[in-house]
């Protein structure tokens, strides 16, 4: 029904993707610290309804630019859903709430993956069934989930705070938050530039075309590796604390990334699971930035650190450009390129590992 139009357009509808939610998710965050969680997610559920529904209709560069910005307003949902359970949650607990909502993010991804891999391009049905489940989702919130913020701890709606440059500068007043949000961004840029990479690998190892649905079956099943580690590590918390999961994340994470072009075809797509682990370290990250700067609000930390993590997809992308290039001209250096997200990983854990105690995810 719908196929992929103009590079270029497609390009700048991905750059608008991009840029509207880095000016809302900070804006409509902050503004839940005034008129509560309730009413932000229901705004947010409302738009993606309404942008899966502008699919049936999808003919127009101009459709499409509306899509992006009810997008901009849907993608607020992370960042709001986030703020919701630091309201009911501890530093005792939290870091272990906010793993499983990462698991849950994960599996919606992996099932949204696995119904998408079956059909090269998007069909009606595929389109009906996500407006059932938008509606659903958004009924079932409206009727059965309470507001989590009291009257007592709401705060002033600020524009100035709201703003994206502020929300992010909020990240680092203090040296033990700019050190974890540092190591938050290594992970997360690893991440992302490893996405990249798993697709054109996948791609270049597969000598009669690209196989989309290979690739989003891996994606599907890299999601379901997320989505079990994260349950796994909130057990685990506990038991061995913060830190020592956040190293192991990210160190299972860079030994993922550097075999990717050392293993044989055949482990190929058990392997390009591993670095999605890094993703449980950025969580357990952002519990423990919320705690730290609790008494700004929950609504400018959350909302500043999940911008500054969308942001890290534009620089991951990049690594189309070297595959390409590497690919074209340097064929026998392409192992170099798993190295650039190997090499983050590590980087992170050799911050982390080197920093005062005082200043780990361990104390809140």
């Amino acid at each position: 029904m719908y196929a992929l139009g103009d590079p270029m357009t497609m390009t700048r509808m991905a750059m608008i993707g991009v840029m509207v939610p880095i000016i809302t998710i900070p804006m409509l965050a902050v503004w839940s610290d005034s008129v509560g969680r309730r009413k932000i997610l229901l705004v947010t559920l409302v738009s993606a309804l309404l942008q899966t529904i502008l699919l049936l209709f999808i003919h127009s560069f101009f459709v499409v630019g509306i899509i992006e910005i009810l997008f901009g307003a849907s993608a607020c949902g992370v960042a709001a859903v986030s703020c919701y359970c630091a309201d009911l949650t501890t530093s005792k607990n939290r870091a272990q709430v906010f793993l499983l909502i990462h698991a849950a993010w994960a599996f919606g991804f992996m099932l949204g993956s696995t119904l998408g891999s079956h059909y090269d391009l998007v069909t009606n049905w595929q389109v009906y069934l996500g407006i059932v489940v938008a509606l659903s989702n958004a009924l079932l919130f409206y009727f059965f989930v309470p507001e989590s913020l009291k009257e007592e701890n709401r705060s002033p709606f600020s524009l100035a705070k709201s703003h994206t440059i502020f929300a992010i500068a909020k990240l680092f007043n203090s040296r033990a938050t700019a050190i974890l949000t540092a190591v938050g961004f290594l992970a997360y840029l690893g991440v992302s530039a490893i996405g990249m990479i798993a697709s054109n690998f996948m791609i270049y190892k597969n000598a009669a075309g690209p196989d989309y649905k290979m690739i989003a079956a891996a994606f599907a099943a890299g999601s379901s590796i997320a989505v079990l580690v994260s349950v796994i590590a909130a057990l685990w918390i506990p038991a061995v604390g913060r830190s020592k999961v956040v190293v192991l994340s990210l160190a299972i994470s860079a030994v993922g990334a550097m075999a990717y072009t050392f293993v044989p075809d055949q482990l190929f797509r058990i392997v390009v699971l591993l670095p999605v682990v890094a993703t449980v370290a950025g969580a357990i990250i952002m519990a423990s930035i919320v705690d730290r700067l609790a008494k700004d609000g929950y609504g400018v930390v959350i909302g500043g650190y999940t911008v500054f993590t969308l942001l890290i997809h534009i620089a991951g992308a990049q690594n189309n450009r070297l595959f390409s290039y590497l690919k074209e001209y340097k064929p026998g250096y392409l192992f170099l390129i798993t190295l650039i997200p190997g090499l983050l990983f590590l980087s992170a854990i050799l911050i982390y590992t080197n920093i005062p105690k005082e200043e780990t995810t361990e104390l809140s």
